[in-house]
């Protein structure tokens, strides 16, 4: 008797063969591709989460801090407050060792307080060594003015305010020069309100001597 049926095993077609073959791995690689793809999916979510509750609390920082709450920092010649717990670093510059004091309440929203030695000869002409101060920073940071005022002088010291743009980051400045010190408060951010520049600029006040 004659048996019809499929191939045989010695007789089925090579693609055939290599499929039953392959399809283990592929299984294994189709399994590793949605593994990845779900822990990037998760990490994502994590992430835009603690994103969102990371500017969520910041909101409310800033918010207190605008109605006169807010942790005081005193060092370095100056006494200011801010929306969170500020930190300093120290950076060394071509006027001496900068003290940089900052605070960063949410995403791309910093308040900082920056002091370092006056430049020479500041004392002699501080119109002029506070508009060289401003220009030098700003050429130094790839930034554009926005707009600046006019130094004011007020005996010894000089004070100038000024605005400007490095990319999408806005920064509200205020330099005050005093006869040994420079001291740059800023608020920095993708569209930094005059509330919160003022806020900070408002709380700055130089510390006693002695």
């Amino acid at each position: 008797m004659t048996t019809t049926g499929g191939p045989t095993a010695s007789e089925a077609p090579d693609d055939t063969i290599l499929d039953a073959v392959l399809t283990p791995a592929r299984s294994r690689a189709t399994t590793i591709a949605i593994a990845i793809a779900t822990t990037a999916a998760v990490l994502v979510v994590a992430v835009l989460a603690w994103l969102w509750i990371f500017d969520r609390l910041g909101g409310d920082a800033v918010s207190r801090y605008l109605d006169g709450e807010g942790p005081t920092y005193e060092g370095d010649g100056f006494r200011a407050r801010f929306p969170t717990e500020p930190s300093r670093v120290e950076e060394p510059s071509p006027l001496g060792t900068v003290a940089i004091v900052s605070s960063t309440p949410r995403a791309r929203l910093r308040f900082s307080v920056t002091a370092s030695d006056a430049p020479v000869d500041a004392a002699n002409d501080p119109v002029a060594a506070l508009n060289t101060a401003a220009a030098t920073l700003v050429v130094a940071s790839n930034g554009r003015f926005v707009d600046q005022d006019d130094p004011g002088v007020l005996g010894p010291a000089a004070s100038k305010n000024f605005t400007y743009r490095v990319g999408r980051t806005v920064f509200r400045t205020s330099m005050l020069l005093t006869v040994s010190r420079l001291y740059t408060t800023q608020v920095s951010g993708a569209e930094p309100t005059r509330a919160e520049f003022e806020a900070l600029t408002s709380s700055f006040t130089l510390s006693p001597v002695g």
